[in-house]
């Protein structure tokens, strides 16, 4: 039974997983990108709009045909912070996620692994 329980845990996340990450905002204002649309359905996000980035930040996202999460971090903070559109709150990955040493992009990355379980749950 317990088999059965984890391999439906399991299959239920693979939608989610199985997008690429993309990005948002990648250090500076100037290098805001597009945010991936589509308007029939087949992703979360249906109307055109350019991430709103700050400099010295971090964004990244993804999102399926239902829900959309992302995580974000700062070069000069200590936390990865994630969200999910379904129905979650945004919250700091974990106590001081980045060090001392400010975010990089792989540790926005790693947030962005910890906002997918969010939108499957």
């Amino acid at each position: 039974m317990m088999k059965k329980l984890m391999a439906v845990l399991v299959c239920g996340t693979i939608p989610y997983a199985a997008h690429a990450a993309s990005v948002a905002c990648d250090g500076t204002v100037a290098n805001a990108a597009n945010v991936d649309y589509a308007t029939d359905g087949t992703k979360f996000v249906r109307k055109a709009f350019k991430a709103p980035c700050s400099n010295n930040s971090y964004v990244r996202y993804d999102q399926s045909s239902v829900a959309l999460w992302g995580a974000a971090g700062s070069i000069k903070g200590k936390n990865i912070f994630i969200g999910a559109s379904t129905g979650g709150s945004i919250r700091p990955s974990g106590a001081d996620a980045c060090g001392n040493d400010g975010c990089s992009t792989s540790e926005v990355d790693t947030g962005l692994t910890a906002a997918a379980a969010l939108a499957s749950s």
